[in-house]
């Protein structure tokens, strides 16, 4: 059985959109699975939606649970703790799965070696991209600062070496497996208004550490939904810095100080940000802009786990 965990905080217009790509899904002969929805702590009417969708619905067996504690990784760890499913998948509150999505996920566990399986997030986009984030330079980092992942049209073992790893809107563990390993760290991963991230990376890795194989299958898709503010470069400046200032505590033992050449490297591109846009060459600006804002985000993480040390 597969039990299908949404952690869901004030999105109940797109939840319900979740909801019903989820309820149609084809799974192989003599599956079934169960959509679990944790409410992380919603002002707004996330209840009713699904309670609604529940009424409505004799297909598939959907369970709202309320989590009163903040945190996406706490979230996670009470769909663990309430799952029936022998695999538990994770995935997001504003995706839309493909009506395959967990046929690719079932397809994958089937080698029993597996212990993880990840799939392709693409895009949905709401407005068009905009032009000055279309050129190839740029479009790789926009993609991934917005949580897009293709690894290609073939199934990947994911390694620390090649970076093929999973995220956390299209990501899929045996339960027995986070028995083995342990659950998402609760101090990492958003926190309301706070974003920050790496909960999935940091289980993924140490599974692998630990000797599990993790596999991407290009046959698991669903499409992560972006906002119109998504598209800016406010919001991109803001994600690429939270992702820095994450990797630190994902890590804080790789992460005790902070090199010298690292902050040189981050007054340069923040320099050479200002010099390309006074000169016009906006895309050697963005790309230069990425550098920085990763890179002080790095650096800002670093000091802060070192404070707390």
């Amino acid at each position: 059985m597969l039990s299908v965990a949404i952690s869901t905080y004030n999105r109940s217009r797109s939840l319900a959109d979740t909801l019903h790509s989820l309820i149609g899904q084809e799974v192989p002969p003599g599956q079934n699975f169960e959509i679990i929805v944790v409410d992380n702590n919603s002002s707004d009417d996330t209840r009713a939606v699904v309670e609604k969708i529940i009424k409505t619905n004799a297909a598939v067996p959907i369970r709202y649970v309320f989590e009163p504690k903040q945190g996406l990784s706490n979230a996670r760890n009470r769909a663990i703790e309430e799952a029936s499913g022998d695999i538990i998948v994770f995935t997001d509150d504003d995706v839309v799965a493909e009506p395959k999505w967990l046929l690719g996920i079932s397809e994958a566990f089937a080698d029993p070696r597996v212990e993880c399986v990840g799939g392709k997030i693409l895009p949905l986009w709401s407005v068009p991209l905009p032009d000055c984030f279309r050129d190839p330079a740029i479009l790789k980092r926009v993609l991934m600062a917005l949580s897009m992942l293709d690894y290609g049209p073939e199934l990947v073992v994911a390694t620390k070496k090649n970076g093929c790893l999973p995220y956390g809107a299209n990501i899929a563990f045996r339960k027995s497996t986070l028995a083995r390993v342990g659950l998402f760290r609760t101090e990492l991963g958003v926190k309301g208004k706070k974003r920050y991230f790496g909960e999935e990376t940091e289980l993924v890795l140490r599974i692998i550490e630990l000797g599990g194989t993790v596999v991407y299958t290009p046959r698991a898709v669903v499409y992560h939904k972006v906002e119109s503010e998504r598209v800016s470069m406010r919001f991109l400046r803001q994600r690429t810095y939270q992702g820095g200032y994450s990797i630190p505590m994902m890590f804080p033992s790789a992460h005790k100080r902070v090199p010298v050449w690292l902050v040189a490297e981050c007054l340069k591109n923040g320099i050479g940000a200002v010099v390309f846009y006074l000169v016009g060459h906006r895309v050697r600006a963005i790309q230069s802009e990425f550098q920085f804002w990763g890179q002080l985000g790095l650096i800002s993480g670093t000091v802060q786990v070192r404070c707390q040390a």
